[in-house]
């Protein structure tokens, strides 16, 4: 039988490599060549740094057969021999007296992770992807998972992963501390022998965490933590939630053997075999209770769901829904007339963190992804277009380039409190005669001592006169077009918001957009954003992102536009019966409904491959081009079917119409959407 393990010897280093294809599991083989290996490198003098890798991906974790054959076996003394296995191997890379570093590049899943957890330090590519999935196989982790995580990155967030069995990107790892380092694929092996060395020269020091019950408490009373725990296995949630809970009272050698215990026990309950069962799709024979279950009943309780419709997702939208009806609903008359979208608004959906939907925990975000700001525009745009734009541009646009391409400082004095709502942030590449051609804006911006001057005028932006600070793009290099471009973070004064005009639009009254000049502005070195001239790449980055949001929203007039139109056709008495009785408001009804469900399936799909760090630019111009075009349509058909009344401002079509004109301009007119799709098609399927 091949050997699962290679050990190579590069002067100081010792590589130990998982060979294990194809997933490099830590079977029951592997676990039992890690002990020599690494009483080998241990006793080997000249060895100062130990690395633990795998050949074409780290570690998917435990072999998910050995732990179903002894859970089928209902063997639990079985269960614990393998366990005590699993965990003198962690032990022993954790207590070797040499730095070890966890080199990661494709999938660290499950035992793999808790593997990586126990080096001295780990660096992944940025392809490569984290998580503990064992909740979602009905089973917990039984490597240390449950006690290792909470003490390494903060208490929230482990809970998270391990209750929700989410797999996360290489970037958000980096975020929460998971992992130290990220680097291209093409660089991993250089970058670590770096790292390498950098571990010997100044040894990493991390601080314990102070575990808490009550926090720990009031984690899982959030309403977040109690849907994933009604959407997981009761026995798997259980059995981890008691883990953690006690575990994190003891020490960790007792914590560890507390985690044993429980995954023994779990594995031998019916739930967790269920589960092992599914995941080898092995057909189990089912219970009494299980034949008698309606086919309704059976696909709901089994077939898979799309990501944007699990539990955390649903409640987002309920908590939306609710905030709209009540907070947003009863003043938009008001604020559409006043030309505002009053400031303790602004602030409330900070305070309920709705800023912070797509942004990492660690800045005050909820870590949502784009899905869940695609259910925001959706929701907020239905009761009020112009409040979702303001918040768009606050966080889709503004907060979002600080994030993707600040500074921790900047983060810090930017994202932070515009997550929290105490500052509101806007974006602006437009300018007098420059629009979809960023690189021919002539905004100019002067290198000086300590910093740069910006002089020129930029125009239509979002937001300007209530913003706190303003992201301005512009040119160093009059000759440079799109290759000299730079992003500048300004802060706003009561002399800039002064010079401000503001636009008399045709709709989305309640979103201020200005116009005005920058007169010798000086930004500081420390507000640069970015690198200058990178500007382009990154203002097409932030858009290839907000794009598909900005979709999003269109969701919300398409099904505004469809229940007004039902309002007004159940109402209207039309040669004797009802209007929505006629067939013609039937075939426009079916329309629009269909529309809606092309756009919304479209659009959910996408932010799903953004949230997995995809390249999206097509698919972010497909949707934003197709969802406003037919948005504009439902709107157009809605107020047909209105007649006369639907150019009456007393009904609400009036104003969607209005409002619903600028989604196929801002962000990209659908022509640029168009023109993108055709460049990336030229350049896949003819060059």
């Amino acid at each position: 039988m091949a050997n699962k393990l290679e050990l190579l010897k590069r002067g100081e280093l010792a590589i130990i490599s998982i060979q294990n294809p194809p997933h490099n599991t830590l079977s029951a083989q592997v676990l039992a060549e890690f002990p020599a290996i690494l009483e080998m490198v241990k006793n080997d003098a000249s060895v100062r740094v130990v690395i633990i890798t795998g050949r074409g991906l780290f570690s998917a974790g435990a072999d998910v057969k050995d732990i179903w054959g002894i859970a089928k076996r209902g063997d639990m003394k079985e269960a614990l021999e393998l366990l005590a296995g699993a965990n003198a191997v962690v032990d022993a890379v954790e207590n070797l007296g040499k730095p070890t570093l966890a080199v990661i590049d494709g999938l660290c899943l499950g035992g793999g992770n808790e593997l990586a957890m126990v080096c001295t330090a780990r660096i992944a590519t940025e392809d490569s992807r984290f998580g503990q999935p064992e909740i979602s196989l009905g089973i917990m982790p039984g490597m240390g998972g449950t006690q290792r995580l909470p003490r390494l990155i903060e208490l929230e967030s482990a809970l998270r992963l391990i209750l929700s069995g989410t797999v996360i990107t290489a970037k958000e790892a980096l975020e929460l501390g998971l992992v130290d380092r990220v680097v291209l694929k093409k660089d991993i092996l250089s970058e670590a022998k770096k790292f390498s060395q950098d571990i010997l020269s100044n040894p990493i020091q991390r601080t314990a965490k102070i575990f808490n019950l009550k926090h720990l408490q009031a984690i899982l009373s959030q309403d977040i933590f109690q849907n994933l725990i009604k959407s997981k296995s009761a026995d798997a949630t259980w059995s981890v939630v008691e883990a953690v809970t006690r575990g994190m009272a003891l020490s960790l050698p007792e914590a560890l053997k507390l985690e044993q215990e429980f995954f023994a026990e779990l594995a031998m309950k019916d739930s967790a075999k269920r589960g092992l069962a599914k995941f080898l799709k092995i057909e189990l024979p089912k219970t009494d209770t299980e034949q008698k279950k309606s086919v309704d009943t059976y696909k709901s309780e089994y077939a898979e769901t799309p990501p944007w419709e699990k539990e955390e997702y649903i409640m987002l939208r309920n908590t939306l829904r609710e905030f709209a009806e009540k907070d947003i609903k009863p003043r938009v008359a008001w604020m559409e007339e006043h030309e505002e979208v009053p400031r303790d608004i602004l602030k409330k959906m900070g305070d309920l963190g709705f800023y912070g939907i797509s942004f990492p925990e660690s800045y005050g975000g909820f870590g949502l992804g784009k899905i869940g700001v695609c259910i925001f525009a959706d929701e907020i745009t239905y009761v009020h277009p112009s409040t979702a734009v303001v918040a768009a541009a606050h966080s889709s646009l503004a907060c979002d380039a600080i994030y993707l391409f600040g500074t921790e400082d900047q983060k810090q004095r930017y994202l932070v409190p515009g997550i929290s709502g105490d500052k509101i942030g806007a974006l602006v590449t437009t300018e007098p005669g420059v629009g979809s051609d960023v690189g021919g804006m002539k905004t100019m911006a002067k290198k000086v001592d300590g910093g740069w001057i910006l002089n020129g005028a930029k125009q239509w932006v979002t937001s300007g006169e209530i913003a706190d600070f303003i992201v301005v793009f512009a040119q160093t290099d009059p000759l440079g077009g799109n290759k000299t471009l730079g992003a500048f973070i300004v802060d706003s004064d009561a002399e800039l918001r002064s010079k401000m005009k503001r636009e008399k639009k045709m709709g989305i009254h309640a979103s201020r957009t200005n116009s005005f000049p920058l007169n010798d502005i000086f930004v500081s070195d420390q507000n640069v954003l970015g690198e200058v001239g990178q500007g382009f790449k990154m203002v097409m980055q932030v858009f290839n992102r907000s794009r598909i949001a900005v979709a999003a929203g269109c969701i919300g007039f398409i099904r505004r536009a469809i229940d007004e139109a039902i309002k007004f056709s159940k109402d209207r008495i039309l040669f004797g019966e009802p209007m929505y009785m006629k067939q013609n408001t039937q075939l426009k009804l079916a329309e629009m409904e269909s529309s809606r469900m092309l756009v919304e399936a479209a659009i959910y799909e996408f932010a799903w491959r953004a949230d997995r760090g995809l390249d999206v630019r097509n698919e972010a111009a497909t949707v934003k081009y197709w969802a406003a075009e037919l948005a504009k349509k439902a709107v157009d058909t809605s107020l047909q079917l209105h007649g006369g009344a639907g150019f009456i401002k007393d009904y609400p079509i009036s104003g969607l119409y209005d409002d619903v004109r600028i989604f196929p301009l801002f962000e990209g007119t659908s022509e640029v959407q168009l023109l993108t799709i055709a460049k990336e098609m030229i350049k896949s399927r003819i060059l």
